[in-house]
């Protein structure tokens, strides 16, 4: 069995660092068969999307955070104003767009209706 010494990672850009040295290039050269045993290992795992060149999701990514917190804000103000005036179809279209962006498609859609 073909062996790489693969060190704990603390960081994604520590992950990136070791994932191009020459090391790990000649290994995958050498043995291509092998990345997704690699990819599995408990060091590796947490940065797989690396290797397969995607980028996380949202709730993963620590940039993305904040934007969500933001979101959430937005939804709960709304809320808020709809709770004082059921009837200010503003709100209802703000709260449309801001359940649009988080991903819930259904909510958005009677959000958006009720707007109308």
């Amino acid at each position: 069995m073909p062996k790489i010494q693969i060190p704990r990672f603390n960081t994604r850009d520590e992950f990136q660092l070791w994932w191009k040295t020459p090391q790990v290039k000649a290994f995958l050269t050498k043995y291509p068969d092998k990345i997704a045993v690699l990819s599995e290992h408990p060091s590796v795992k947490p940065f797989a999307d690396i290797i397969r060149g995607t980028t996380p999701t949202a709730p993963e990514h620590p940039e993305n955070a904040f934007g969500k917190y933001r979101l959430l804000r937005k939804i709960k103000a709304v809320q808020d104003a709809l709770a004082i005036d059921p009837t200010y179809g503003d709100a209802y279209q703000e709260i449309g767009f801001a359940y649009y962006d988080k991903g819930e498609y259904d909510e958005a859609y009677k959000a958006l209706t009720r707007a109308i």
